[in-house]
């Protein structure tokens, strides 16, 4: 038997043609290949079960495909999967990689309902199976647009994807992948403050990117309640800054996010202009980014997100006054 799998990728441009397309992992693959797609993905039953909308909806654009053996697909999940269960698990994939694109840059790329088909020699002989997921997020300034991705930089989110890929081993668990606590007790510094990046992305009001901005950062450089506003300010503004000037940039940065997200947090008028939280929000993104990226690229500085909470703070209190 056989398997193939499409989802349309929306929001992004591919500025080189990639035919066939770059390998994701294994048997997943992300195309720009207009005539690839007719040849090797569209069929008569593709076209009459899931209709001429949706397919020419993939005219001309970026989708991410996954063919393959499907026996041998079942044998490294090593458990019997319903087909509604395989194309959600796959779908994860997709939200996976789409979501590493934001270590590149920032983005609001995002996909539309994924199409799978199970055939033994002849499409039309197998099973047409569909469905999506909810994920809308917007750019750091809350806005959805296209933005061009050139070949490099969609090989560095596929390096970033491989980091963080699941396995199918691990979606067979007692309670579903939705509705795990992101925040238990088990849970590590780094893990948490992907989840509130997540969050940040998903919003589109300000003051709600705001708000998981904030907590993103107290993930990362607190490890209690008391004196919050100073302590990740300053311990940011020394983790990501090298000169002087970058520091005390990063640091205004911090307080300035604050003032909104104490305003927010508590359901109160926010009184900054948009313009204003957009071009902040801009700089936050950016420096988050480069955090996170210090502990993905596994920097000496990113073990202190390993350390226990009284190891912890003694770090950040040498760094304070060496």
């Amino acid at each position: 038997m056989k398997y193939q799998f499409v989802v349309k990728v929306q929001n992004i441009n591919i500025t080189s043609r990639l035919n066939k397309g770059k390998i994701i992992s294994k048997n997943m693959r992300i195309s720009n290949g207009n005539e690839f797609f007719k040849q090797n993905i569209l069929n008569d039953t593709f076209y009459k079960g899931f209709g001429s909308v949706e397919t020419l909806s993939f005219e001309d654009g970026v989708y991410i495909y996954e063919m393959g053996d499907y026996n041998q697909l079942i044998k490294e999940i090593g458990y019997q999967i319903t087909e509604i269960d395989l194309i959600n698990f796959l779908l994860r994939k997709v939200q996976i990689f789409t979501s590493s694109l934001w270590f590149v840059k920032d983005n609001s790329v995002t996909f539309d309902a994924g199409f799978l088909q199970i055939y033994d020699t002849h499409p039309q002989d197998g099973t047409l199976t569909s469905n999506f997921l909810s994920y809308l997020p917007s750019t750091s300034d809350g806005e959805i647009r296209t933005v061009d991705f050139n070949e490099a930089e969609i090989q560095q989110a596929i390096d970033y994807y491989k980091l963080s890929e699941i396995e199918y081993k691990n979606y067979e668990s007692d309670v579903a992948p939705y509705l795990e606590n992101p925040l238990s007790k088990e849970s590590k510094r780094f893990d948490r403050a992907i989840y509130f990046i997540g969050n940040a992305r998903d919003a589109l009001a300000l003051p709600i990117k705001a708000i998981n901005f904030s907590s993103l950062l107290e993930c990362l450089f607190t490890n209690d309640s008391s004196e919050i506003t100073h302590k990740v300010s300053e311990r940011c503004a020394l983790f990501i800054g090298k000169e002087y000037g970058d520091r005390k940039r990063n640091f205004k940065l911090v307080k300035n996010l604050y003032k909104i997200r104490s305003k927010a947090i508590h359901g109160q008028p926010v009184g900054v202009k948009p313009e204003e939280m957009k071009k902040m929000l801009i700089e936050v993104d950016e420096m988050v980014r480069n955090i996170l990226l210090k502990v993905i690229k596994n920097e000496d500085e990113a073990d202190v997100f390993k350390l226990q909470n009284e190891d912890f703070d003694d770090w950040f209190m040498d760094l304070v006054l060496k």
